[in-house]
Parts: C-alpha cells; structure tokens; sequence
C-alpha cells in the first residue's frame, strides 16, 4: 500500500514526562502565588485593624475628652469590629488623658499554615 502522508510520530515517553513536569512546574507556581497573597491579606488585615482602632481612639477623645477605657468600650460605642480569632490585641491603659498603647498580635495556628 502506497502512503501520500507520513504517518504522525506519537509522542513516546519523552512527552510524557515533559508534559508531567510542566504540569508540577504549573501546580508549583500556583501554589507559591496563592501563599503569597494569603500573606499580603494577613498584612492588610492587621493593618486596617490597627488603623481602624487608632481612628476610634482619637474619635473618642475629641468627642469625650478622654480616652477609652478598654476595647470593649470601643466595640460597643464606636463600631470597632475586632478579629480576636486571629490576633490577640494588648491595650493598655494609663490614664484617662494619655493615649493608651494598643499592640497587635497575630495568634499562631495550625489552621493559619495549612
């Protein structure tokens, strides 16, 4: 029998074992640009926090003319809305005229690294 095409080459192992590493390059790569946005938002989440307890603290004091007394006060008066699941939040106050220090935490998890 008399052929007027050549006959396709399949790709042999070679083939497959590229296509096998280009699929593990990808699932990589994707894995390393999901980590590095789970850590950007972690960022962003604890800096909106602060900045949104900070904004609280100085509301209260320009409205009251003291400072708040603990968190709670300013979650129920302010609309402060704190992520303690995730972080532990240290607010230490002195005195009812000087501005409390707030630090924040991150809380370590076997959730958080999965």
């Amino acid at each position: 029998m008399v052929h007027l095409y050549r006959p396709r080459r399949r790709f042999g192992y070679a083939g497959v074992l590229i296509s096998c590493l280009l699929f593990i390059g990808v699932i990589a790569f994707l894995t390393a640009a999901l980590s590095s946005t789970n850590r950007h938002t972690d960022s962003e989440r604890l800096t909106q926090m602060a900045n949104a307890i900070d904004r609280a603290v100085v509301t209260c004091y320009a409205i009251e003319g003291s400072y708040p007394p603990s968190l709670d006060y300013l979650e129920e008066r302010y609309g402060v809305q704190l992520d303690r699941k995730h972080y532990t939040i240290e607010y230490s106050v002195f005195g009812s005229n000087v501005r409390p220090t707030v630090q924040i935490i991150p809380k370590e998890s076997t959730e958080n690294e999965q």
